[in-house]
């Protein structure tokens, strides 16, 4: 036995200090770290269900998509083809220091490498970098991270692959002479703020065969138009992906030949087919005419008729077949599409529209899927369009032919006043193209209204991380814009060309620009009004931490401005000048908050402070006021009163102070403290929205330690209440 157990354990030393895992690159699920393939490599798999659609002079390409690459690994995969007499460097930045590693490509395209520590006084390899060169290619490996290097695959010189252990760590990398030569091709699988630079997200790509010959290759969609066949044609096609340089194998065969499409023609029908050139006979009517097309997202667009009976399956084709003055009804569910208007004077209203519960803004979700604006609303000046109770994410922007930009990640909105009220826009990204703008809203010409909207962690790499607003006169009221970011100017908002501008009861913070306006870039806009504003703790690299201004008028009051870095309020110092009057408004810093530059002045009028505002929760996102702030009841007293009755707050969110007598602890205000309560305040901490959505009254009864934050602790204070202790 004892013999036995030795030759095991002799059997497994080659295996001790190993780390199992999928060796293999090309896998989806490939391990930098690991060191001993464990078999658990998982592939791309072909494209599946490919089918082919003939017309008179076309086939149509259809197919299912290959598996996305896998997200959740902090890995940073660099692609460096192409390249010659230029060089890049690449920088990783934790907390404590930065380490470069530049490649040289010289005219023979020997590839060189000098690595280097900016620790002060510190030796190149002093953070644990090593740098060495093999058959294979490069290897790197260093302390904030294990890294590797892809073997030369066709047309790229090299690839190399990081994987941060570090989470505070950042890569950034510095072109410096390839894009003027040309061809250089710079690819990382993990957005800001882990790579930042000349980067792109890695996508998978199709490569299309007809006839076993390869007719294209790097097709971003999964479908695809053979055009300008004769009639009669036959072709065989098949599909296969790729990513990272590895292509799959080739999907099934699927074979057309060219011809009349028979089937139903008529719009009207409920069998109604747009890809079919001559009408057969087979439609079928419906005698549901609308006016109100319902949705669900166990629907169908065909064999259907729209009715709360038979709903459609997708929103776009409710629009398609509503009329002016119709209603789209959609039901709580995810839609992964992509909405234009069609310049119809329409609503699309989810179930929130009926029942005013913010779950259902959370529950029904519309998903651009990273392939244009989310929604578009264009050219439908004059026409009363609605759109509420959506969640609107996943949005890439439209393209503008005219500025070489894309613009409007989740809402591109163009020549059309539509009203927008109670949506949540968030997690767009819009950077396909050089500074672009509007990562979650894009107004142009427009006076849109825009009630009680909260656009979050929205990203552009130009301009107007929340809103990008031009040429336009939009009201915006009871909204929040809240940790969006910008790689130029205008974290919140840029707002160019604006005259009369409103917002009432908007908070913005916590948005981030890598130039000027952490909060909100302006610029030639004049009579713009600024009514209860909370703008805090946003930031920019050069200034104006909550405004930069330029050639800009507008007045201030019941607000609070405060915490926002380097500076509050910058006007610009070219231009022409910039006028401010400021009124009942807590400044950080008071009137030498706004940086003049000697190209502008401001009305210091009655009523100001300098005070901390004494938020709930400042930083953590709860903008709320504490029972102490000094903004409570200091408002400008011939405004409108609080909804409790008393002299208007400063700031967005004003404190409710007129709660009836109640018990500590019965959250759900029905006279007792029972178990019931307990469990209405476990939701509530568990839902991050729902301290944002309940009465007020419920939430002091339930903040029973009195911090302003319902947490743990209440919990525990609440079960004392219950048990009399």
């Amino acid at each position: 036995m004892k013999n036995a157990l030795l030759l095991v354990l002799f059997a497994l030393t080659p295996l001790l200090g190993q780390t199992p895992g999928c060796t293999d690159i090309s896998a989806l699920n490939y391990n930098p770290e690991a060191t001993i393939d464990d078999g658990s490599c998982v592939y791309l798999d072909p494209p599946a269900n490919l089918q082919t659609t003939p017309s008179p002079d076309s086939i149509t390409l259809n197919w299912n998509p290959a598996t996305e690459w896998q997200p959740g690994r902090n890995q940073v995969i660099i692609w460096i083809s192409d390249v010659t007499d230029s060089y890049v460097e690449i920088s990783m930045t934790n907390s404590e220091s930065v380490n470069w590693i530049q490649f040289i490509i010289d005219a023979d395209e020997q590839l060189e490498a000098v690595f280097g520590n900016a620790l002060p006084g510190g030796l190149a390899n002093q953070n644990g970098f090593m740098i060495s060169t093999n058959p294979q290619g490069l290897v790197l490996a260093g302390s904030p991270g294990m890294g590797s290097v892809i073997p030369p695959t066709s047309g790229v010189l090299m690839q190399v692959s990081w994987t941060f252990t570090d989470t505070d760590g950042f890569l950034t990398i510095s072109d410096l002479l390839a894009f003027e030569l040309g061809g250089h091709n710079l690819l990382c699988e993990l957005g800001p703020p882990y790579c930042n630079g000349f980067c792109a997200d890695l996508v998978v790509s199709y490569n299309i065969y007809r006839d076993d010959e390869q007719i294209l290759n790097y097709h971003s969609e999964t479908s695809w138009i053979d055009a300008n066949l004769a009639l009669g044609e036959t072709h065989c096609y098949q599909v296969s992906a790729s990513l990272l340089g590895f292509e799959t194998d080739l999907s099934e065969t699927a074979c057309a030949t060219t011809g009349a499409v028979l089937g139903c023609m008529d719009p009207e029908a409920m069998n109604f087919d747009p890809l079919v050139t001559e009408d057969n006979g087979s439609c079928i009517y419906s005698d549901y005419s609308g006016p109100v097309w319902y949705v669900t997202a166990d629907g169908a667009d065909s064999m259907t008729d729209g009715s709360a009976f038979y709903p459609f399956a997708t929103v776009q084709h409710a629009i398609l077949i509503s009329q002016d003055g119709d209603t789209v009804r959609v039901g709580q569910g995810y839609y992964p599409e992509n909405i234009d208007f069609l310049g119809k004077a329409i609503a699309v209203i989810s179930e929130y529209f009926f029942n005013p519960d913010d779950d259902i803004i959370h529950n029904t979700v519309l998903d651009g899927h990273l392939n244009g604006s989310t929604v578009t609303i264009s050219n439908a000046a004059g026409v009363n369009i609605l759109l509420c109770g959506f969640t609107i994410t996943g949005g890439s922007g439209t393209w503008l032919p005219g500025q070489g930009k894309y613009s409007g990640g989740g809402i591109f909105v163009e020549y059309a006043d539509p009203v927008l009220s109670n949506l949540m826009i968030c997690n767009n990204i819009v950077n396909q193209a050089n500074n672009c703008k509007g990562g979650g809203i894009t107004l142009l010409n427009s006076s849109a209204q825009l009630s009680n909207i909260s656009v979050i962690g929205n990203q552009v790499n130009g301009y107007g991380g929340g809103l990008f607003i031009q040429y336009s006169t939009p009201n915006i009221e009871y909204s929040r814009i809240h940790s969006n970011s910008a790689g130029q100017d205008g974290g919140g908002i840029t707002a160019s060309y604006c005259d009369g501008l409103v917002l009432n009861h908007v908070e913005i913070t916590e948005n981030i620009s890598g130039e000027t306006a952490g909060g909100m870039w302006l610029a030639h806009s004049h009579d713009l009004v600024f009514n209860h504003l909370t703008i805090a703790d946003n930031s920019t690299e050069l200034a104006g931490g909550a405004m930069h201004c330029w050639n800009t008028q507008a007045t201030i009051v019941n607000s609070i401005i405060w915490n926002n870095l380097p500076t509050e309020i910058h006007y610009h110092v070219i231009g022409d000048p910039n006028h401010f009057t400021v009124t009942y408004s807590d400044l950080h810093g008071g009137q030498s908050g706004i940086l003049l530059n000697d190209n502008g002045m401001v009305d210091w009028l009655a009523g100001n402070l300098n005070s901390d505002p004494l938020f709930v929760h400042p930083g953590m996102g709860d903008y709320q006021l504490q029972e102490i702030s000094p903004c409570i009841d200091t408002g400008n007293p011939d405004y409108p009163l609080d909804p409790d009755g008393t002299i208007a707050d400063m700031g967005a969110l004003y404190f409710h102070q007129n709660c009836p007598e109640v018990l500590p602890g019965d959250m759900n205000l029905d006279e007792s403290v029972d178990v019931l309560d307990v469990v209405y305040l476990v939701y509530c901490i568990l839902d991050q929205f729902c301290q944002w959505d309940i009465e007020d009254c419920e939430f002091w009864a339930a903040d029973l330690d009195g911090d302003g934050y319902l947490y743990v602790p209440d919990i525990v204070m609440m079960v004392a209440v219950i048990l009399g202790e």
